[in-house]
Parts: structure tokens; sequence; C-alpha cells
């Protein structure tokens, strides 16, 4: 059986937090950098594995998926169900759901609309949380 393929882009946290897992689990996986600037993740081939086009994206034999926290636990889940990294009890799976889904519904979204917002540095929405 084939390695599962990772498409990544070097400079995305996102990609990176795959990479971190894998390295940290010994999982194997064959890495394809996607140029975003030019437009790799917008191709009609691309898309058919990814109906979002965005990275990361994993092939694993067919089975296609994207969002970096789907991809660390479907990785967590099958090729290393027996690691403490992401715990098979309910209570403690839990504690490491909420932290993942901190950074994506909190943490990103703060520091999105801190540097996006206008273009322009937005101190109230920081200083309000949100």
């Amino acid at each position: 059986m084939a390695l599962p393929t990772l498409y990544s882009y070097a400079r995305c946290p996102f990609c990176r937090s795959v990479l971190m897992l894998s390295k940290r689990l010994n999982i194997k996986l064959n890495v394809k950098e996607v140029d975003l600037e030019r437009k790799e993740h917008k191709t009609p081939e691309y898309g058919k594995m990814n109906p979002q086009h965005c990275v990361p994206t994993i092939d694993d034999n067919g089975f296609y998926l994207w969002e970096s926290r789907a991809i660390l636990a479907y990785l967590a889940n099958k090729y290393a169900p027996d690691s403490p990294v992401y715990p098979k009890d309910p209570k403690e799976r839990a504690i490491v759901d909420r932290l993942l889904y901190f950074d994506i519904g909190t943490l990103y979204k703060a520091e999105g609309d801190y540097l996006v917002s206008n273009n322009t540095k937005n101190e109230s929405i920081i200083q309000s949380g949100g």
C-alpha cells in the first residue's frame, strides 16, 4: 500500500501541524508541495480531490481529506491509535479537541481580525476578544 500523500505549502501553519504530528508519531508521508502563489491548488485535478481548493489535503490511497484538524485526528486514529497524543479516553480526548478548536475558533479569528480588518490594526477587536 502506498504512503499517504500530503499536499502541503511550506509557509502554511496548518500544513506544518500535520508534518509535526507525522514526525512525532513516526508516520511516513509522501509530501507534495503545492505552490499557492502559482495557484496550483486551483487546478481541476486538485479540485477533484478537494473542492475547497485548500491545503493541507491528504490522499490516503484514494481517501481524500482536508482541514488540518480533521487530518490530525485521522492520522492519529489510523496510524497511531495507542498514542497518548490523541487519547482514547473520551475526557482526555475532549481536552485535546478543545485545544484544537480553540486555535481555529478563537486564536486565529482574533489574529485575523487584528491583522486583516481594513488592513489596519483594530485594537478594539483585540481588546473585546473578537
